[in-house]
């Protein structure tokens, strides 16, 4: 993503919903699934929905799993993400952020 200010805003709006999922009470954001939620800003005139969504972690059985936040845009030929962000929720209710070298496994 480039650098330029619509991107900085899109990325904080990121930022935002990730600190806002991060306070909620682990089975809440379990629950969200692979559904989740969504929400639509206007970034430089732009429209993108962000989507809010969990998933277990493969091969785990501690009920370790993550919580992923991406903003796509809608083309003509389907959709285009444009960032994408996320955390793990551990068994203990702990926090951790996924490294961005990491997301690719869930995308």
């Amino acid at each position: 993503m480039a650098n330029s200010a619509a991107d900085r805003a899109l990325i904080s709006t990121i930022a935002t919903e990730i600190a806002r999922a991060k306070s909620l009470p682990d089975a809440e954001l379990a629950a969200l699934g692979e559904t989740g939620t969504s929400f639509q800003v206007v970034v430089a005139g732009k429209s993108y929905d962000i989507n809010t969504w969990s998933e277990p972690v493969a091969g785990d059985s501690s009920g370790t799993f993550v919580v992923l936040v991406g903003a796509w845009r809608k083309l003509w030929f389907g959709f285009a993400k444009h960032h994408f962000r996320g955390f793990i929720v551990l068994p203990n209710s702990s926090r951790a952020d996924i490294p961005e070298s990491d997301l690719w496994q869930y995308d």
